[in-house]
């Protein structure tokens, strides 16, 4: 049976940026057992539907927050990609948008002194 607080603490890790590896191996420093470790790793994968709720232990190295999910049909990839990418995305949308305003500056300017560009190419190449 698969047990709700070892699923929740994986499924927090992962969300904050930690790898599944890494979850494991903090629940297994925690004091789990590597059987119940591997089983929540399975579900979350896709790979059980029995779920046993269990009362909430305490681990005095326990590292999670833990909490039932009611909805245990969730799109379980997207639960395990990690959320650092949207940093990324937002730094490249940010310098994405920096170009484009620079490009559309230039093409207002070159409009607004179209005249003067032209007489200072011609005295440039004459």
């Amino acid at each position: 049976m698969v047990r709700m607080d070892i699923i929740a603490g994986l499924k927090n890790a992962v969300e904050r940026g930690y790898s599944l590896e890494q979850a494991k191996q903090s629940l297994r420093n925690s004091g789990y057992s590597e059987g119940d470790i591997t089983e929540a790793s399975n579900y979350l994968s896709g790979g059980f539907v029995n779920v046993q709720h269990m009362p909430q232990q305490n681990h005095p190295a326990q590292n999670f927050q833990t909490t039932q999910h009611p909805n245990y049909q969730r799109q379980n990839q997207q639960m395990l990609q990690p959320k650092k990418q949207k940093g990324k995305i937002s730094a490249f949308l940010v310098i994405l948008i920096l170009v484009l305003f620079v490009l559309v500056s230039f093409l207002v300017l070159s409009l607004i002194f179209k005249d003067e560009l032209t007489q200072l190419f011609q005295n440039l190449f004459s």
